[in-house]
């Protein structure tokens, strides 16, 4: 029984040594080389948030400035891995110091193959790479102003909620910005705008933001798309006025009045019935052109310009057109043909 207590003693008193000598030799050697490291790291650091804050405030970012961020945060690394292993090599700890060369090698092997990619994103943070700063950015499928470049990038989209965007600059890397035009369009439309989609979608924009749009239809249903599908179905913005065009067609019987009176009467009964479907307000102009002498049919071209108050109306708009024609053509005993299909036997 004592044997077996002297031998746990034993193994207790050699852990409890080897522990204390390792903290006494190469654990105080780490310990004193992670603090050179950490020194070496954050003056380098405060020294650049000092340079940073000497410049002037809103002054515009030259190469130089970059430039020296840059440089700034490089030798703050390289600095503090220089000083670690000074220390290593001052304390004669040849294990630690071939640890540290070791895993410089592994990195610089590793970067090889990234290299390319690493002296782009070098490029974007010094600002001359392909995306430049104020310029126009399609990421993700969303346009963005690039609002700034560093070691992230920040984009923005006036017209998106939440169409700020802050990622590390390397995500850029491969892509291209052009200048700005002097009227560029953001985004199709706004919060509050009436859109109209491929397909006879239509609603109001309830919010737009860099993952999806969402719109209240007509009926009420609140219908939700993200943002590239919104997109690929070209919408038509009607807050800022919108023209209908309609075709309709009367018979050959009616030939002789084709191109004359029949486009007039069918223009003053549209100025006269459809104020009461969309407001006079909103009514900018009418035209009834003669289109074409179609194979059963004299068609018409009717275009019906309007403002952006009546987008709400959109749906009903095309209908009403078609209801006061036909009215017309009842008051005026035209005949609207319909289509016919003759067999020629040989």
């Amino acid at each position: 029984m004592q044997s077996r207590l002297a031998a746990r003693e034993s193994v207790l008193d050699q852990t409890t040594g080897y522990a204390r000598h390792f903290f006494q030799t190469r654990g105080l050697n780490l310990l004193l080389g992670i603090a050179a490291f950490c020194a070496v790291f954050f003056g380098f650091r405060l020294a650049e948030l000092a340079v940073r804050r000497l410049r002037r405030k809103g002054s515009e970012k030259k190469f130089g400035s970059r430039l020296t961020a840059l440089l700034f945060h490089v030798f703050s690394v390289l600095g503090g891995l220089g000083a670690m292993m000074l220390v290593f090599n001052l304390a004669g700890d040849w294990f630690l110091l071939g640890i540290i060369i070791i895993f410089l090698f592994g990195i610089g092997w590793a970067s090889v193959n990234t290299l390319p990619r690493q002296v782009e994103t070098i490029k974007l943070m010094l600002n001359i790479g392909a995306v430049r700063e104020g310029e126009y950015l399609v990421y993700d499928g969303t346009a963005y102003r690039v609002d700034s470049l560093g070691f992230s990038a920040h984009l923005n989209n006036p017209r998106l909620d939440g169409g700020t965007r802050l990622l590390p600059v390397k995500f850029l890397v491969g892509m291209t910005s052009r200048p700005v035009g002097e009227a560029e369009s953001w985004f199709p439309c706004e919060r509050g705008d009436w859109v109209a989609l491929d397909g006879g979608q239509t609603g109001r924009i309830t919010g737009q933001t860099p993952a999806n749009v969402q719109l209240i239809a007509p009926g009420g249903e609140t219908v939700t798309y993200p943002v590239a599908d919104f997109l690929s179905l070209h919408p038509r913005n009607l807050s800022g006025g919108f023209r209908l065009e309609s075709t309709f067609g009367v018979d050959y019987r009616h030939q002789a009045i084709a191109t004359t009176e029949i486009p007039d009467r069918m223009k003053s009964s549209l100025a006269a019935g459809l104020p009461s479907v969309v407001g006079a307000d909103n009514l900018r102009d009418i035209q009834v052109l003669f289109q074409r002498a179609n194979a059963s049919s004299l068609d018409y071209a009717v275009w019906v310009d309007l403002k952006g108050g009546a987008a709400r109306l959109y749906p009903q708009i095309s209908g009403a057109i078609q209801r006061i024609l036909v009215e017309t053509c009842n008051e005026n005993g035209w005949v609207i043909p319909f289509p016919q299909v003759q067999v020629h036997q040989g």
